[in-house]
């Protein structure tokens, strides 16, 4: 959709999936020559240690878990300067319905915020978010 609409991005899907989701990364690899989205890339597991590099190297991170959960690596492309985008409706994150207008949408409206930005300050403001909901969550 994003290609569709004239936007200018790259985007790379990170992870090796689930014993089981082979079919699944393999339709998603076809797809995509299938739509000649050249600047889509499945990339396989990346270590601990390389994933704040992997961070750094995005300026927005998607997460479409399922809601109700609070997955780590949400705050660690945080943490590493990323917006991130979420479909759990529960967490600090900007929200997207699991759909890929409303994902399409929500990307536009975050790459548009963040260009000519500077992430240092624009993450700064988001920290200070995400803590207060931290310290709310534990509160129990």
């Amino acid at each position: 959709l994003l290609a569709k609409d004239g936007e200018v991005f790259t985007g790379a899907i990170y992870g090796p999936g689930r014993s089981g989701d082979e079919p699944y990364r393999d339709a998603l690899g076809a797809r995509i020559q299938t739509l000649q989205l050249s600047q889509v890339r499945l990339e396989g597991s990346v270590t601990h240690e390389e994933a704040a590099q992997v961070y750094r190297a995005h300026q927005v991170f998607v997460n479409l878990s399922e809601p109700g959960m609070y997955d780590k690596t949400m705050f660690e492309a945080a943490a590493s300067g990323c917006a991130v985008i979420s479909a759990n409706p529960e967490s600090p994150f900007r929200h997207t319905e699991p759909t890929a207008e409303s994902c399409a949408r929500t990307l536009k409206q975050s790459l548009a915020e963040e260009s000519g930005k500077d992430m240092a300050v624009a993450f700064e403001n988001d920290l200070e978010k995400l803590g207060g909901r931290l310290v709310e969550e534990m509160k129990v």
